[in-house]
C-alpha cells in the first residue's frame, strides 16, 4: 500500500523560512509609515481560542455508517465507529492524553495562526491615527515609500533612452507613409503593433517589447527574490494608459516584501525639458482580503481528522492554508520517490495538472467538485484516485479487486495510496477562509512626468491575504489603468484551482491563436493588416490611397479607449437604448462615455439598472463583470484617500457570494465583542457600515449605506451585503441567497462573468447598490481573464460634488 506524504514540504518550508531575510527591509513597522490594520478574522479566532482554552473548538461530527479508519494518519481525538461518531477534542478514555491533544490544538502565541493577525502598513493616510502627518498636521503621501521621501527623478535621455511613446511614434510614421508612400517604415510600425525591432529603428526606445497588440499571451509572471524579499516591476505611462511589464506576480506568502516598481514617463519633453508636463500621479493600491474565522470554527475538524493541525517543517503556523492546499493537490512523488500521477495524466484533456492522484480530499469545485454548499453533511464518497471505482483496498493496503459495495465489499473503502474514497471530509463552503472584497489603500502618490523615470520601492505584505495590485492615474481615469494579480505559493482558491493557473490559462489560448485571436475591426489589428497589405504591394498612389482609406480613424482609436471604433456589419451595436456600450477587443475594452449619462443616470440611485451592451470584436470569449468601488469617507472626513472598500455586482457565481461573504468583513459585530481583546477601544475596527453608532470612528448608525432591499437577484450574485450579529439584521445573507436566482445557476461553477462569445453582441442590466459619493467610486467594469489592461470605470458625477467640481 502507498501512503501519501509531505513531498511539498520542502517547497513550504523554504517559503516559511524565508522571512529571515527581512533583515534588508525597515526594521519596524513605523519605518514604512502608517499604521497596521486589524486581520478581522484572526483576531476573531483569537478571541474564541482565549475563550476555549486556547483551541480552535470542533463540535462532534457525524461518521458515514461503516466508516473504517485509517491506518495512518488517524484521525487526532476520539472516533467512536459505533456509533457514527467523532470527537475531534476528546481524547479516547484510557487510550489517548487529553493534554497533549490539547497542547497539539494550542495556540500559544500569534505567530502560531493561520493568517497574520494585521495587515501591515495598511492605514497610510495618517486619518486615524495622525502617525502620517508631518510637523505641520499635512498628510505625508510617501509614507510607504522605503527609504521614506520623494524618489530621485531621473531623465530618460540621461540613461540613453529615449522617451517617445509607442503611439506618438506609430502616429509620425503612418503620417509618413500617408504623405510620401515610404513602405520601408512599415516595418518599423509593426514593430510597435508587435513589440518587436525586426527593423533595429526600436533600438533605444523605453517601450521596446510592450507590444501595442496583445497577442503574445504572455502570462509574464514575475517572482520574488527569495534573499532580498524584492521584485521589480517596469511600468510605462503615456497618454492615457499604463502598460506593465508583467501582468502577474508571486509574492511571499507570509511576511513583508517589497516591490521596486521602475516607472517611465513617456512623451515629448520639448527642448530643455520645458514641455515635460506631468501625466498623472503613480498609486499602486493592493487590494486585501480578511480572514474570516467561521470557515475555521467550521472545518477545524477537517485538519484534526487528517491529523495536519501541527505546522509544516520549518513553519510555525497550525491550521494553515497550506495544509488544505497540500492535501488537497497530493504530492508528486510517493513515500518511495516514485513518480504519481496527474489527473491530467491519468486522464488526457483533463486540465487539472496540479491534481495527483493520491490527493487525500477534495476541496473545491473547478471540475467535478461534488457536494451540495447548503448541506450539512460533512462525508462524500469521491474516486480520488481517478481508477474508475470508489475504494477497493483494505486499510492494509490489500486489493480485493473490487470495487467499495456496502453490502458486499463494506470494507474495502480505500484506494492504492492508503486514502479513503467511502468517506472523503466535505469542507463546509458557506463561509470561506477569506472575505474579499476586505479594503484597498493607496500605497503611494508620486508625480509621473513626461520623458522623466523613477524607481520606487513600497512595502507590502501578507501576499496570500492579497488579491492583486490596482495601479491606476487618477487624472484620465478611465482609462489610465493596471491591474497585477498576485498570487502566493501554492494558493489555491475556493475553486480548487491554483490562482497563478486560474488567472493565466486564458492567455495559452490568446498565444496559440496568435494575431489571429484578436479582432480585424480592433483599431491596432486593422492598421497591421492594412500595414502588411501596403507593404506587399507595389507601393503606387493607388495603393497609398488605398492605404489611407483603411486607416485614417484608426489612431485615434489607438490612442484613446474613451470611443467606440467602427464596427460595420455588426447588427444591434452600438445600442442607443444603452447607458453604456462597451466594444471588446485586442484583450480590453473601449466605452463610449466616462460618466452614465443615459436616462438621467448621471449620479445613478439604488437599485437603478444601468443597460450596458457588449460587442466582442475578439475570437476568444470575453467575459463581463462589475464591482461597485468605492471609498469610505476618510477621502473627505479624514486627510486622505485612505482605505477602499468595494462590492461585487455583477457576473459572481454563487460560490463566491456564499463561501467568501462572510459578514462582509465582518462589520456586525458590536464595539463591546472586542472589549477583552487587543482591539478594545479601537471601536468597530473595519471602519465601515456599523449599525451602531461608533461616534469616536465617525460613524452615525446605518451611514455607511450597505443595505438594500433588492427585488430581484438576476444578475446579482457577488457576496452578500449583510449583518447577522444578533440578528440586528440580514440583508441577502448566505442563507438566502441559494434560493434566489443568480447569474449561474451552477453554485460550484466558478466563473470569469457574463460570457461574451467571439463576434456576438451581449445586453445586460446591472442594478447598482449605492450612489452616494461619498461612498460610492465607480461601476468598476472588467474581464477577469485579461484584467492586465481589460478594465473601463463609469463615475458617478456625484462623486465630484464634495470637491466643489461639475462635469
Amino acid at each position: 500500500m502507498k501512503t501519501t506524504t509531505n513531498c511539498l514540504a520542502a517547497a513550504f518550508a523554504a517559503a516559511a523560512l524565508a522571512p529571515a531575510a527581512l533583515a534588508q527591509l525597515p526594521p519596524t513597522q513605523t519605518d514604512a509609515g502608517g499604521r497596521n490594520v486589524p486581520n478581522i478574522g484572526v483576531h476573531d479566532m483569537k478571541k474564541t481560542a482565549a475563550e476555549n482554552g486556547g483551541r480552535i473548538p470542533s463540535g462532534g461530527i457525524t461518521l458515514l455508517p461503516g466508516t473504517v479508519l485509517p491506518n495512518n494518519p488517524k484521525p487526532l481525538g476520539w472516533v467512536l465507529t459505533a456509533a457514527n461518531l467523532y470527537l475531534p477534542d476528546t481524547a479516547e478514555p484510557g487510550v489517548g492524553d487529553q493534554a497533549a491533544l490539547n497542547a497539539t490544538y494550542a495556540l500559544t502565541s500569534d505567530d502560531q495562526y493561520p493568517l497574520d493577525l494585521d495587515f501591515s502598513n495598511s492605514d497610510p493616510s495618517g486619518s486615524i491615527d495622525n502617525s502620517a502627518v508631518d510637523v505641520n498636521g499635512d498628510p505625508i503621501h510617501f509614507n510607504l515609500h522605503w527609504p521614506q521621501g520623494e524618489p530621485d527623478k531621473f531623465w530618460l535621455t540621461d540613461v540613453g533612452l529615449e522617451p517617445n511613446s509607442p503611439v506618438d511614434d506609430l502616429e509620425e510614421i503612418v503620417n509618413d507613409i500617408y504623405k510620401t508612400g515610404n513602405q520601408s517604415r512599415v516595418q518599423e510600425a509593426l514593430d510597435i503593433l508587435l513589440g518587436t525591432n525586426v527593423s533595429g529603428a526600436l533600438t533605444n526606445r523605453a517601450y521596446l517589447g510592450f507590444e501595442l497588440l496583445h497577442y503574445k499571451g504572455r502570462k509574464d509572471n514575475q517572482t520574488f527574490d527569495p534573499v532580498t524579499r524584492n521584485l521589480e516591476i517596469t511600468q510605462l505611462w503615456y497618454g492615457n494608459e499604463i502598460r506593465s511589464s508583467h501582468n502577474m506576480v508571486k509574492v511571499p506568502a507570509h511576511g513583508d516584501y517589497t516591490i521596486t516598481w521602475k516607472i517611465r514617463g513617456l512623451g515629448d519633453p520639448g527642448p530643455n525639458h520645458e514641455f515635460a508636463f506631468p501625466i498623472d500621479e503613480f498609486t499602486a493600491i493592493p487590494m486585501k482580503k480578511t480572514a474570516n474565522s467561521l470557515f475555521w470554527f467550521r472545518n477545524a475538524w477537517v485538519w484534526k481528522w487528517f491529523d495536519v493541525v501541527d505546522p509544516l517543517p520549518g513553519d510555525v503556523r497550525k491550521y494553515s492554508l497550506e495544509q488544505f492546499f497540500q492535501i488537497h493537490t497530493g504530492t508528486p512523488f510517493d513515500e518511495f520517490g516514485q513518480p504519481v500521477p496527474s489527473y491530467a495524466d491519468v486522464n488526457p484533456g483533463d486540465a487539472r495538472y496540479w491534481l495527483y492522484v493520491n490527493r487525500k480530499m477534495d476541496m473545491g469545485s473547478y471540475v467535478g467538485g461534488q457536494g451540495d454548499i447548503t448541506s450539512l453533511t460533512r462525508f462524500q464518497q469521491y474516486d480520488l484516485d481517478q481508477d474508475g471505482r470508489i475504494g477497493g483496498y483494505l486499510a492494509n493496503g490489500t486489493d480485493t479487486g473490487l470495487a467499495y459495495d456496502g453490502a458486499t465489499n463494506s470494507q474495502a473503502q480505500f484506494n492504492s495510496y492508503g486514502n479513503q474514497e467511502y468517506a472523503v471530509p466535505l469542507l463546509d463552503w458557506s463561509q470561506g477562509p477569506t472575505t474579499i472584497p476586505f479594503f484597498g489603500y493607496d500605497s503611494s502618490f508620486t508625480t509621473v512626468r513626461k520623458g522623466q523615470g523613477f524607481d520606487l520601492t513600497v512595502r507590502y505584505g501578507q501576499g496570500l491575504s492579497q488579491a492583486g495590485i490596482y495601479v491606476w492615474g487618477w487624472r484620465e481615469h478611465p482609462p489610465r489603468i493596471n491591474w497585477l494579480e498576485s498570487y502566493a505559493e501554492g494558493e489555491i482558491l475556493a475553486s480548487g484551482a491554483p490562482k497563478d493557473w486560474r488567472f493565466g490559462h486564458k492567455w495559452d489560448e490568446v498565444q496559440a491563436l496568435g494575431v489571429d485571436a484578436i479582432g480585424d475591426l480592433v483599431p491596432e489589428k486593422a492598421l497591421h493588416n492594412a500595414l502588411i497589405e501596403y507593404g506587399a504591394s507595389a507601393g503606387t498612389s493607388a495603393d497609398r490611397r488605398t492605404f489611407l482609406r483603411k486607416t485614417k480613424n484608426l489612431m485615434p482609436q489607438i490612442a484613446d479607449r474613451r470611443g467606440l471604433p467602427a464596427t460595420p456589419g455588426v447588427l444591434a451595436f452600438p445600442n442607443p437604448e444603452a447607458d453604456l456600450n462597451l466594444f471588446y477587443g485586442n484583450l480590453d475594452i473601449w466605452g463610449d462615455i466616462e460618466r452614465i449619462s443615459a436616462a438621467g443616470k448621471k449620479t445613478w440611485t439604488e437599485g437603478d439598472k444601468i443597460k450596458v451592451t457588449i460587442y466582442n470584436d475578439d475570437a476568444v470569449t470575453r467575459y463581463f463583470r462589475v464591482v461597485d468601488f468605492g471609498t469610505t469617507d476618510y477621502q473627505y472626513n479624514g486627510l486622505d484617500m485612505g482605505l477602499l472598500d468595494w462590492k461585487p455586482v455583477f457576473g459572481f457565481p454563487q460560490i463566491a457570494a456564499m463561501a467568501w461573504s462572510g459578514l462582509f468583513g465582518a462589520q456586525g459585530y458590536a464595539v463591546d465583542h472586542w472589549s477583552t481583546t487587543a482591539l478594545n477601544g479601537t471601536g468597530n475596527p473595519f471602519y465601515v457600515d456599523p449599525m451602531f453608532a461608533d461616534l469616536p470612528n465617525f460613524w452615525q448608525p446605518g451611514v455607511r449605506d450597505l443595505k438594500h432591499d433588492y427585488d430581484d437577484l438576476t444578475g446579482f450574485s457577488g457576496p452578500g451585503f449583510h449583518v447577522v450579529q444578533d440578528g440586528v439584521f440580514s440583508v441577502w445573507g448566505n442563507n438566502q441567497l441559494a434560493s434566489k436566482p443568480t447569474g449561474d445557476a451552477n453554485i460550484w461553477n466558478y466563473s470569469y462573468g457574463k460570457p461574451i462569445p467571439p463576434k456576438s453582441v451581449r445586453t445586460f442590466d446591472v442594478e447598482m447598490p449605492r450612489a452616494a459619493a461619498l461612498n460610492n467610486g465607480a461601476m468598476y467594469i472588467f474581464d477577469p481573464q485579461f484584467h492586465f489592461t481589460s478594465i473601463f470605470t463609469n463615475h458617478p458625477v456625484a462623486e465630484l460634488v464634495p470637491e466643489g467640481l461639475g462635469e
